[in-house]
């Protein structure tokens, strides 16, 4: 059974993805947290990519969180993502080439091998049960932590070597520790009846931090990590459309680059700032000794510029991520006619 629905792939359907997260002992997050995913999904292949388009929503509880303003899309060919209505597209070249990379290596839609049926153990099937009006066959089981943490490890360094990065490895040591934490890893799947394909997966671990590391983590004890996968309508069509006029995945870096400049000039401005008025004061001390003082210059507006709140309207965003691509990176005076515009 397992073979059978991780093998097959769903087709059409709509997707919702969520990941729940419970923390215990951080007075800040009495609330679970759960960022999901919903939206039409296609399967892919060996030559186009799934087809999805899926909207972005994070519920922080008690924390502070932004609005639901992220999209992912991708149309087989082309990747964006879409900001508050501004859509940045990695482009089809760059997919292209991406998938004939995949092809040659011949790792396909999951280039860095991360295989979830490697990670459970001790499958059986407990009964039958309706989801989305399917017959089902439901298996439960439960997750090797090992398994799983190894397999995330080697799809982090794939993943890693592929950006020219180097990701962090584990030590037999570490993984050890990671074991010991985590209790009760509990696996459900859900597949039809008639078809074999999956209709829900679920997992869940709970965990518990020693005493003496909780204080390093802002006194986290303990938690919960659920996640949760449901594909419903699977066979029925489903619309995936390109957004329009979308613009290179580079501008939304350099907008990044641009703010987070703009921020480091300003603090910059605060240390010159500060100097000026150290050296001022030094001066002052000369001229009482029969020296003549140089005049203090007006210490310079240290004042951060705004940023993005949560919560804020989303076409001012859209109207400051523009303003910022139309604007010279080196040019004070326009990114701060562009900060103007998300200013409380």
């Amino acid at each position: 059974m397992l073979d059978k629905a991780f093998s097959q792939s769903i087709g059409s359907a709509q997707m919702n993805m969520s990941l729940n997260l419970t923390l215990q002992g951080i007075p800040a997050a009495t609330d679970p947290i759960r960022v999901s995913l919903e939206g039409p999904y296609k399967s892919g292949t060996d030559e186009v990519l799934p087809s999805f388009d899926l909207a972005a929503s994070l519920d922080a509880g008690s924390l502070p969180a932004p609005g639901d303003t992220l999209s992912l899309i991708s149309t087989g060919s082309n990747l964006y993502l879409d900001i508050a209505g501004t859509a940045y597209e990695a482009g089809e070249d760059a997919v292209a080439k991406e998938l004939a990379s995949r092809k040659a290596a011949g790792t396909g839609n999951n280039p860095f091998g991360v295989d979830p049926q490697s990670w459970v153990q001790d499958p059986k099937i407990v009964g039958e049960e309706q989801v989305d009006g399917v017959d089902t066959l439901h298996l439960t089981g439960t997750v090797s932590v090992g398994n799983m943490i190894q397999n995330l490890n080697s799809a982090a360094a794939k993943a890693a070597a592929a950006g020219d990065q180097q990701a962090p490895t584990l030590t037999p040591d570490q993984l050890a520790q990671i074991e010991q934490v985590v209790q009760n890893p509990t696996f459900d799947l859900y597949a039809g009846k008639d078809d074999g394909k999956i209709r829900r997966l679920s997992a869940s671990v709970n965990f518990t931090v020693p005493e003496d590391q909780r204080q390093q983590i802002g006194g986290l004890s303990s938690g919960r990590i659920a996640f949760a996968l449901n594909f419903t309508g699977v066979g029925k069509p489903v619309t995936i459309t390109a957004p329009t006029s979308a613009q290179p995945l580079k501008n939304l870096a350099q907008q990044i680059q641009a703010l987070t400049g703009a921020v480091q000039a300003q603090g910059g401005g605060s240390a010159q700032a500060g100097g000026a008025s150290g050296g001022a004061s030094g001066s002052g001390g000369a001229a009482g000794g029969g020296t003549t003082a140089t005049e203090p210059t007006a210490p310079k507006d240290t004042t951060p510029p705004a940023v993005p709140q949560a919560g804020a309207d989303p076409q001012a965003f859209k109207d400051y991520t523009d303003c910022l691509a139309a604007a010279d990176p080196n040019d004070t005076s326009a990114l701060d006619e562009c900060q103007k515009l998300i200013a409380p």
